[in-house]
């Protein structure tokens, strides 16, 4: 029975671990904030029931894979001791629109 329950909270790891590297964050964390615990405890206990989840445990399920679709796109931000902040992926492009030079070396002649 041991080893099913840890298979369950291994696969649920993945999950959590899935979606927080698409946010930028480094896994596994160093220490499992609260919410990374619940929302461990939520997929395991989906995963255990197979087909037969309670509606409460599939509630449960549902809202822990939309928080973590949250975090994956930067919504939801973990925020706890042990949790490094997301990488930047560093390949944005600054693009600045504005008036013409007012400055040029016709105007500037002479000085």
């Amino acid at each position: 029975m041991d080893a099913v329950l840890d298979l369950a909270l291994a696969d649920a790891a993945n999950v959590i671990h899935g979606y927080a590297r698409a946010g930028g964050y480094q896994v596994p964390f160093a220490a499992a904030p609260d919410m990374v615990v619940r929302w461990q405890g939520d997929i395991a206990l989906y995963l255990l029931y197979r087909d037969a989840a309670p509606e409460k445990v599939a509630e449960d399920y549902k809202a822990a894979v939309a928080q973590l679709k949250d975090l994956a796109r930067g919504v939801v931000v973990l925020q706890a001791a042990g949790v490094a902040a997301p990488v930047a992926d560093g390949g944005g492009t600054v693009l600045l629109d504005g008036a013409g030079r007012t400055f040029t070396g016709d105007s500037m002649r002479g000085f």
